[in-house]
């Protein structure tokens, strides 16, 4: 930008043969060189603002570009700090599921057992069976969103913490 605001040169040079004639064939036959070497110098004498306008547009993206990344920074500052919170509650909300889903098992086996002793109902069975596979999916989910808050965790902090080391 610089160079197009300030004094400017251009050199060019031409190098040729010339002939004038009324008629063609004259023309080929003894054409004369021609030389032609010109300089240009331009000085801009004004610029009506135009320096200024730039010089205030480069500072005003430059302003911009700074508040955008800062902007960014505590973006992601607070998504960490809400993810290190989901993380948690994640976690707490996995063990609870883990320790329901094992209660539901164990007392599908009792009921199970209960049952081909003969000492309750089928309904009593089915509504065991069914308590369970309700928590066997409670806790699939839990699983899920514990999983996918660590991904997006280590995707955030670019860190494995499974294997204590930076992602890549």
């Amino acid at each position: 930008m610089r160079r197009d605001l300030g004094p400017r040169s251009d050199f060019e040079a031409g190098f040729g043969f010339v002939r004038n004639d009324a008629e063609l064939a004259p023309i080929y036959n003894d054409p004369q060189n021609e030389r032609i070497l010109s300089v240009n110098l331009s000085l801009p004498i004004l610029d009506w603002g135009q320096r200024k306008a730039l010089t205030k547009r480069a500072s005003s993206q430059r302003e911009l570009a700074e508040e955008v990344a800062r902007r960014t920074e505590l973006n992601l500052g607070t998504e960490l700090v809400q993810l290190l919170e989901q993380w948690q509650t994640v976690q707490e909300e996995l063990r609870l599921a883990t320790e329901i889903k094992d209660l539901a098992n164990e007392r599908f086996a009792i009921s199970k057992e209960s049952y081909e002793l003969g000492a309750i109902p089928l309904s009593q069975l089915s509504l065991a069976q069914q308590i369970r596979d309700q928590n066997t999916r409670a806790y699939a989910q839990t699983l899920r969103a514990y999983w996918f808050t660590y991904a997006q965790l280590a995707r955030l902090t670019l860190w494995d913490f499974i294997n204590d080391k930076p992602l890549g």
